[in-house]
């Protein structure tokens, strides 16, 4: 199977789900990738211990590879963006950023294709009243919406949406040209 590229994601936008997978280790990339797992992500934890990038691209060299930035662990865009290179240089096709907007538009705006959070966002979820499901309301929709079109605006790819009603998120994505990457909803 020939590896997804980022337009090749965008030509299957409403076209077709796709899959997607957290890896930590080799042994599991490379075993997604034999099944056909669509995508990969692999992130630096918040306890720590980053996974073998270089190892988890060579296990899974044909399988789109999404790394995470760790949240909370950079002091400055320039200390962001020092590991966003590094990381798209062991083979990242997008990073995940859970940082704020003007995070993301430095990234975009340094040509590196990011990916941003909405919906339960677990390391900042106060603002919706905890870890629930986010988008039941009228106003709790408008909101994730609001977001997302925020990200959009500040040149992210796609974003993580995250335990928000299927409803909601279908409805959103038909209004963005971002990616739309469902989890747990």
């Amino acid at each position: 199977m020939a590896k997804l590229t980022l337009k090749d994601l965008f030509e299957a936008k409403g076209k077709r789900h796709l899959t997607q997978v957290f890896v930590r280790t080799p042994n599991e990339a490379a075993a997604c990738e034999e099944a056909g797992i669509d995508m990969l992500v692999a992130a630096e934890l918040h306890d720590g211990q980053s996974s073998d990038y270089v190892g988890i691209r060579k296990a899974a060299p044909n399988t789109f590879l999404t790394i995470g930035l760790a949240v909370n662990t950079y002091p400055s865009h320039a200390e962001v963006l020092r590991n966003a290179y590094r990381l798209m240089g062991v083979g990242a096709d997008t990073l995940y950023c859970g940082y704020g907007i003007p995070t993301i538009k430095a990234l975009a705006d340094e040509y590196i294709p990011v990916v941003g959070h909405v919906g339960l966002v677990p390391y900042r979820n106060s603002p919706f009243g905890g870890m629930k499901a986010v988008g039941k309301t009228s106003a709790e929709a408008l909101r994730v919406y609001e977001l997302t079109k925020q990200y959009e605006d500040a040149g992210a790819v796609g974003v993580e949406m995250e335990v928000v009603p299927a409803q909601v998120a279908t409805e959103i994505s038909k209004r963005t040209k971002m990616l739309i990457i469902g989890m747990g909803a």
